[in-house]
């Protein structure tokens, strides 16, 4: 996968002075008697404008989280944007954590940036930043071991997000977006692009685009496509199927460690209940086959080679389906092995997977592969 485009990456200013690098005791929270303060209330009491961003309104969201002992990755989205005015969509981020959580491993190294269009249910990512090239004849240091005091840090960063991901759709809709971290996720920052100013002064554009969103098409086809000698994919119920989510949702089960090999399989097993649009549907005769192809996305992550590899599937339900309705609810399950995906890694590794369907997102699920020279 191709990563290419900048990205900015900075440390608080006045990082020790203005008190983001904490140890020892967790800072006295001075709202303890009072409602904790959402991402959103946060933004709006520090007067941040994600339009026009100010030194001292991104310091005032850091010191707020810090009050509020809000740990984990935090984004903000300006929204709305729109295209041919707004051909920028940069997203703020602030990671406040502790350094015990995290022995060992750098945001800067390996977290992943999500973006999802709600409406045609694509799903893009990449590395948050442009990996620096490593040095091969530069040997690894060993791993400092010497036990150290908690320390709590507060980074900030942006992402100009059609740089890092190069095929993001530009077109009219809802944008959801995530940055991963190892088993960790931010809160989901959200921003909605329009057509602008023309479309709001002219009902007959507004009617037009409208049309077109109706009719976007999508592909139909199941993949992978089910068939062959193999027993993989697999879109029918078995023995071995996950539970259906009891409400909108995918949940996914892998196997815990895999020997890479010939003829070897790695098998990743889901289920899902999940809205899927009129594009999606297939022309079931009523013989038994797959009504709908239903677009979900998986996005790997590896602890040593991040990637990310993202494998975007179509799997099968066989709900009834109102052919009338512009979208309809369907569940079903599958079995996938993960070896078979070009797009996934072999590299021997862990690897913490994710899924996304429109407003859908997974809990992780981690799959390790190793070697059979691993195992002498």
């Amino acid at each position: 996968m191709r990563l290419a485009g900048p990205l900015l990456f900075a440390p608080v200013f006045g990082f020790v002075l203005s008190g983001f690098l904490l140890s020892g005791q967790p800072t006295q929270n001075s709202r303890s008697n009072e409602r904790e303060l959402s991402m959103e209330k946060i933004i709006q009491e520090a007067g941040l404008d994600l339009r026009n961003p100010t030194e001292q309104a991104l310091s005032k969201v850091g010191s707020l989280l810090r009050i509020e002992e809000k740990k984990g990755i935090w984004l903000a989205a300006p929204t709305p944007l729109a295209i041919g005015q707004d051909t920028d969509a940069t997203i703020y981020g602030f990671d406040f954590y502790s350094t015990h959580d995290r022995p060992g491993r750098y945001f800067k190294d390996s977290a992943v940036v999500v973006v999802t269009r709600v409406e045609s249910r694509e799903t893009f990512a990449n590395l948050v930043i442009e990996p620096i090239e490593k040095d091969p004849d530069k040997p690894t240091p060993e791993p400092d071991t010497t036990p150290r005091p908690e320390i709590k840090l507060l980074q900030r960063f942006s992402i100009r997000l059609r740089e890092r991901l190069e095929e993001l759709p530009w077109r009219t809709g809802t944008y959801l977006v995530d940055v991963l971290f190892d088993n960790q996720v931010s809160n989901r920052a959200q921003f909605q692009l329009t057509a602008g100013l023309p479309a709001e002064k002219d009902p007959a554009i507004v009617a037009f685009i409208e049309q077109q969103r109706a009719a976007e098409g999508g592909p139909k086809e199941l993949f992978p496509l089910p068939g062959g000698s193999g027993k993989y994919p697999n879109y029918r119920k078995t023995e071995d199927s996950l539970p259906v989510p009891s409400g909108v949702g995918i949940h996914l089960e892998a196997e815990r460690v895999s020997v890479y090999k010939a003829d070897a399989q790695s098998v990743l097993r889901g289920s899902f209940r999940l809205p899927v649009p009129a594009a999606y549907y297939r022309n079931s005769s009523g013989d038994g086959s797959a009504t709908a192809a239903v677009p979900i996305t998986l996005v790997i992550a590896g602890n040593l080679m991040p990637g990310p590899f993202v494998a975007p599937l179509r799997v099968a339900s066989y709900d009834p389906i109102d052919r009338k309705a512009a979208e309809s609810t369907v569940t079903g399950q599958f079995e996938i092995d993960l070896f078979a995906l070009q797009e996934t890694s072999k590299v021997p590794q862990t690897y913490t997977i994710w899924a996304y369907s429109g407003t859908a997102r997974s809990t992780p699920v981690q799959a390790a592969v190793i070697t059979p020279e691993m195992l002498k």
